[in-house]
């Protein structure tokens, strides 16, 4: 006579049930911030590669130019990074043989359509970096015909001397919702451009040596009422990655 065993199938409990589903959440939440923190230090290594690239148009423009950088803006509303009414390329890469409107698109830094107030009627169609205003002119309240040239020979901190970096500015109409500047204004200016530390408390910089680099130095600026006090604000505590001629007056 055979006898017949029976086994008795165990199942989990809905505590065990419970334990598992909160396991699989916690992983797939570490997982995001891992992909997320990935997909940020890209954006901010193709940030920086934009720089480095912008940076060697500005000193190829200088090459070409007797030595003297860019001017910002003329009296016919072209800047720096774009032709009048936003439709072309701007003053830098017409000055530099071979650039085209494909090498402007480096102008644009790729984490600034998502944390910058983009209005295409009055933002430039490539923007994210501010260039150095003091680099063509002695003040912020300077306009053309003002210049003042300053030549890449003549400089007396090059490593420390900033041309690009990542920008923003605080626009009428805007809130305190940053948008897009074109201009990196100096410290004692107490105004904006400011330097936008974007990039996790971050911000890139191209100097006139010819290096870019990711900075965390963060020099804060006045209370104007507006937001993002902990992202807008300075390279330096004075005018020293700023002004051309600082120490000298």
């Amino acid at each position: 006579m055979v006898q017949k065993m029976f086994f008795r199938r165990r199942r989990f409990t809905l505590i065990e049930l419970l334990v598992v589903i909160a396991i699989i959440a916690i992983l797939a939440s570490l997982l995001m911030a891992a992909l997320s923190a990935a997909r940020e230090n890209s954006r901010r290594v193709e940030c920086l590669s934009n720089l480095r690239q912008v940076l060697n148009m500005h000193l190829l423009y200088a090459d070409f130019n007797h030595g003297v950088f860019c001017i910002a803006w003329d009296k016919k509303l072209n800047q720096w990074d774009t032709g009048y009414l936003y439709k072309k390329p701007g003053i830098l890469a017409s000055g530099v043989p071979g650039a085209t409107a494909t090498t402007a698109r480096i102008f644009n830094c790729p984490d600034s359509a998502s944390s910058l107030l983009v209005n295409r009627s009055w933002t430039a169609q490539f923007a994210g970096y501010g260039y150095n205003y003091l680099l063509s002119f002695r003040t912020v309240g300077a306009m053309p015909p003002d210049y003042r040239p300053v030549k890449v020979g003549a400089l007396r901190n090059p490593a420390r001397l900033s041309v690009v970096a990542d920008a923003a500015v605080f626009a009428a109409g805007t809130g305190s919702r940053p948008a897009p500047t074109a201009f990196l204004y100096n410290t004692s200016s107490n105004q904006g451009g400011y330097a936008d530390f974007r990039h996790r408390g971050r911000c890139g910089v191209g100097f006139a040596d010819g290096h870019a680099a990711s900075q965390e130095d963060f020099t804060e600026r006045p209370a104007d009422g507006n937001g993002y006090m902990d992202r807008l604000g300075y390279l330096s505590r004075d005018d020293s990655a700023y002004d051309p001629e600082f120490g000298t007056h």
